[in-house]
């Protein structure tokens, strides 16, 4: 798996190529959003328009990365889930959690200004 990062103003833009988020990137996936936090970006935006299946220990490090994120007055955003991942995200009651939307630039028109 790929991960690409860009920075559109003030959000960064977290790109995965790939069809299966595990284990084996979940580490990867971790250390490019824990760089971002150590850099002080605070607003993100994961595109998972790829992948077609997200095991545990990639959803924990979502999920861990929206919890240091909403401490620091920022945000987490996902968008993209095909219907596999979107099913996977209500079961796992993710979706109460996330704000999610279909396309990135859905999500950089919905995002909350938070000045910095």
């Amino acid at each position: 798996m790929e991960i690409h990062v860009e920075k559109m103003d003030k959000v960064v833009i977290v790109r995965l190529e790939g069809e299966r988020a595990t284990l084996q990137n979940a580490w990867e996936f971790r250390n490019a959003l824990s760089e971002l936090v150590d850099r002080g970006e605070n607003r993100v935006v994961v595109d998972l328009s790829p992948v077609n299946f997200a095991d545990s220990s990639f959803l924990g490090v979502l999920i861990h990365f929206f919890k240091i994120l909403v401490r620091r007055d920022g945000e987490l955003k996902v968008v993209g889930l095909n219907s596999n991942l979107r099913i996977l995200f209500e079961m796992a009651n993710l979706t109460r959690l996330f704000d999610i939307y279909e396309t990135v630039d859905d999500a950089l028109r919905e995002s909350v200004q938070i000045p910095k």
